[in-house]
């Protein structure tokens, strides 16, 4: 690894709005076709995983200061089943990065740019990711920095002027605790991506401020869903469900003393912003991994050949962006194995080796 360092409020920063620039948009409608009415209880019922989460992955770093889950994993498990569950994270990680553009191009060729060939989107998003990837960990970090303030705006913009609109949001727990329950469970498929964070731990210079601050990105990150989620349930009610992007449909009720409407190109603009920062942060943790993975001294060869593939993946290996919402349960189940139960199991293991290894004399 590079001699680079960043801050644990700077990783807090980037897995934050990493996080969330898919969340605002696609979460609501999983967690209300779930949950109902209780979709806002949702990311609460899984705030609880991605504490986990991050738990697991600072437990990890204590036993194995200074290395990532694919150098601590042949340590761990051994040679050969070190590298298998080297190879199943890192194609977690390169399918959901995948994944995640599959979503922007889908949705931008739907919306925006029809007539504009996704492949011409999904490339020049990756070739400025690569550039971010290609100057580092500090680089990327700095821009995430950066972008905070965009959703904070984002939801501003929209939900103030709407405060009329707002209707209360009851019955809660109409048919019980399950509902909120399933979609917390749904909601791991953000929660689990925190799990990424492993590629970025190492990096952390004040580690004893590591905790505090990794603990609190998922905090943020719950809070900001469970306004997004009570606002848009607020407004659309039982028909969130219906719509594949509501946070879109209610960006279109907005209206500033009747001349300034329409802010579906200003929602465009920021969640192209934190698009980025989310293919930034999957796209340099699967470099990184590779390079690891393959004994390279640099992770400089690998960004361009990583470039090509997850357009690649993104079209050829996945059918829809809205597969993933067909079938939420069994994705959720797929993002918990590979992002939450993988590195419990190492953790677990770590802790059987050390303890079975005897102590110096």
């Amino acid at each position: 690894m590079r001699k680079e360092s960043i801050s644990a409020v700077q990783l807090c920063m980037l897995m934050f709005t990493a996080i969330i620039g898919t969340a605002f948009l696609t979460a609501p409608t999983l967690a209300a076709n779930a949950s109902g009415l209780d979709m806002w209880i949702a990311p609460i019922c899984g705030l609880a995983g991605g504490l986990l989460c991050m738990g697991i992955l600072i437990a990890l770093h204590k036993l194995y200061p200074g290395q990532t889950i694919v150098q601590y994993a042949n340590q761990i498990a051994g040679k050969f089943a070190g590298s298998l569950v080297s190879l199943l994270f890192l194609s977690f990680t390169l399918y959901s990065t995948a994944y995640v553009l599959r979503q922007f191009t889908d949705f931008v060729c739907m919306s925006f740019l029809p007539e504009t060939p996704p492949v011409i989107i999904a490339g020049s998003l990756i070739l400025v990711c690569a550039a971010a990837v290609y100057a580092g960990v500090e680089v990327i970090c700095r821009l995430s920095a950066a972008l905070v303030p965009l959703p904070l705006f984002l939801v501003g913009l929209i939900f103030i002027p709407l405060y009329t609109k707002f209707t209360p949001v009851s019955p809660i727990f109409e048919y019980g605790f399950l509902p909120s329950l399933k979609g917390g469970f749904i909601m791991q498929l953000w929660f689990g991506i925190f799990s990424m964070a492993a590629f970025y731990i190492p990096y952390v210079h004040n580690r004893n401020k590591l905790t505090k601050w990794a603990m609190l990105s998922v905090v943020f990150f719950c809070g900001m869903m469970v306004l997004i989620n009570w606002n848009v349930v607020s407004i659309l009610g039982n028909a969130t469900g219906m719509y594949h992007y509501p946070f879109m449909v209610i960006s279109r009720y907005v209206s500033f003393s009747e001349f300034f409407e329409h802010l579906e190109s200003v929602l465009m603009m920021v969640w192209a912003a934190l698009i980025f920062t989310r293919l930034t942060f999957g796209y340099y943790a699967f470099v990184i991994g590779v390079s690891q993975f393959l004994k390279l001294p640099d992770h400089k060869p690998m960004v361009l050949p990583v470039g090509m593939l997850i357009p690649i993946i993104s079209f050829w290996g996945i059918n829809s962006s809205q597969h993933g919402s067909t079938v939420p349960m069994l994705m959720a189940v797929y993002y918990i194995l590979n992002g939450i139960a993988l590195p419990l199991l190492l953790l677990i293991a770590a802790w059987v080796r050390k303890g079975l290894k005897p102590s110096a004399r």
